[in-house]
């Protein structure tokens, strides 16, 4: 008796497990078919959150990324500017050096074709003061030699004491008026001489300050090309380096905008 009121117990127990599972199930699916609107609407709302979070994560990785690149373009056009700087330099530098070496030699052959001029005519007044003064000293000379044969026959010629103190007197005067004839000529000879000098050195002052002026036109024109070379190059890199902030101020008003877009929806 005892062991089937247990049996009986057992299969009461194991009963009402089976009554409670029955009616908790269809509770459970009364409440789920109640509130099924709820989950599904709940359901898709987790979806479209679910989507969202991954439509803004990805939204974010590639304007992370456009930062990324942009910053790293901006990096390397920051490193590449200094380069340009010391290319355009160096090639400025280096056409200055030309203009500078194009500019002398045309001075250096100005200079050189004023001292050859210079050089010549000087040669030529140097022949023509050495000619001059040659034959002038071989006419005298000459005159000289021919009075002294004069003299020499006269004397012969005569050698009474009257004839003597005669030609005393005649050589005297005829003395005293070479005298005079060759001190005229000397002064007339040298100031020839010295009106040439100073003609020579006239010519010679004139020649050189018109060669400086034209040497101080020809530098000033070159300072000037020079210098307008340099304002041409400065303003184009001040055009390049305006051109180059502007779009770098574009690209980032354009990653702030599409940065903040997902943020604004």
């Amino acid at each position: 008796m005892q062991r089937l009121a247990i049996a009986r117990q057992k299969r009461m127990g194991r009963a009402a497990v089976k009554f409670q599972a029955i009616y908790r199930g269809f509770t459970c699916r009364k409440w789920i078919k109640r509130r099924m609107p709820a989950l599904v609407l709940a359901r898709r709302i987790r979806m479209v959150l679910r989507l969202q979070r991954a439509f803004r994560g990805y939204r974010g990785r590639l304007a992370f990324r456009m930062a990324m690149q942009l910053q790293e373009m901006d990096s390397k056009s920051a490193a590449l500017i200094p380069l340009q700087a010391l290319a355009r330099g160096h090639i400025i530098r280096q056409r200055l050096r030309d203009e500078a070496e194009r500019v002398m030699a045309e001075e250096a052959a100005s200079l050189a074709s004023s001292l050859l001029l210079f050089r010549q005519n000087r040669s030529a007044r140097i022949i023509q003061i050495g000619w001059r003064a040659w034959t002038a000293i071989k006419y005298e000379w000459a005159m000289n030699r021919f009075a002294s044969w004069i003299q020499i026959w006269y004397r012969v010629r005569r050698m009474s004491s009257l004839g003597r103190m005669q030609r005393r007197k005649i050589f005297a005067s005829a003395t005293k008026i070479q005298s005079v004839c060759v001190g005229h000529k000397g002064r007339k000879f040298f100031i020839e001489y010295k009106r040439n000098k100073f003609a020579t050195r006239i010519q010679a002052t004139f020649r050189g300050h018109m060669e400086r002026i034209v040497a101080f036109q020809l530098l000033r024109k070159a300072r000037e090309r020079a210098k307008k070379e340099r304002e041409r190059k400065q303003r184009e890199l001040e055009e390049e380096r305006r051109q180059l902030a502007i779009i770098a101020q574009s690209n980032r008003g354009q990653i702030e905008v599409f940065v903040q877009e997902p943020i604004q929806s």
